[in-house]
């Protein structure tokens, strides 16, 4: 039998432009499934937001029912959802802190709604096309280049994740081209800038030992233009002492 007519349809909240059309795809609304199959009528809640994220799950049910009567297919490819759900779980066993983990979930559910947008349901479907398109949303996003470079980092990490793991046969990840990271120059402080910076040590040190090592610290690295790591690491030299 052939798979059922599914209707998408989107229950309203209160106040919602849309009320009165249920088809309304531009609200942040519940959007709902709703079919008929052997005579029975069905409606399922997709537990989303978004047109394409409903259209996701009406495709997952579609699935279902081309499947039935015909043998299994152990190499039907994967959806999207599944590789992104595992590799976040493979991250959630790494011991990485929660910043990092925050960085991969938004990351990661940014590339499955664009996926969802551009109608790329398996993970097989993404090429190299697609994610220098998918590239391109991320200048408004992340305006600073050193960040949007990690973000591509996060990325080929997620594609090599489901390479290994068997979800995909192909990385296009791996001939995305290199993003030049811009980082501003260093400029030195101001002489108001290094005085204030002497003026807070006491209160930021109320121990006078301490408060006159960071005051030599801090004249150190101005005068010799050594960076920190390389200034606590110097051994100090007294006068007479031989260097």
């Amino acid at each position: 039998m052939d798979a059922p007519l599914i209707t998408i349809f989107v229950r309203h909240s209160l106040g919602c432009p849309g009320t009165g059309n249920e088809f309304y795809k531009r609200c942040s609304c519940r959007k709902h499934l709703r079919w008929s199959y052997q005579g029975k009528q069905y409606r399922k809640a997709t537990k989303q937001r978004t047109w394409a994220g409903a259209e996701t799950i009406k495709r997952e049910v579609e699935l279902s029912y081309e499947s039935i009567g015909k043998p299994v297919e152990p190499d039907r490819p994967p959806m999207v959802r599944q590789p992104i759900e595992t590799s976040l779980q493979n991250k959630q066993g790494q011991n990485l802190n929660a910043g990092v983990l925050g960085k991969y979930r938004r990351e990661l559910g940014r590339f499955r709604e664009f996926c969802e947008e551009q109608r790329k349901f398996y993970l097989a479907e993404v090429s190299l096309p697609d994610l220098t398109e998918f590239r391109l949303t991320w200048e408004s996003e992340y305006p600073s280049s050193i960040t949007r470079q990690k973000v591509q980092g996060r990325l080929r990490a997620f594609f090599r994740y489901a390479l290994n793991a068997g979800f995909i046969q192909r990385n296009p990840a791996v001939a995305m081209s290199a993003i030049k990271a811009e980082q501003a120059p260093t400029l030195p402080l101001t002489p108001d800038q290094f005085k204030g910076i002497l003026e807070a040590i006491p209160k930021a040190f109320p121990d006078a030992t301490k408060a006159a090592r960071v005051h030599a610290l801090i004249r150190c690295m101005r005068y010799t233009g050594l960076a920190i790591g390389d200034a606590v690491r110097r051994r100090m030299v007294r006068r007479g002492d031989s260097a």
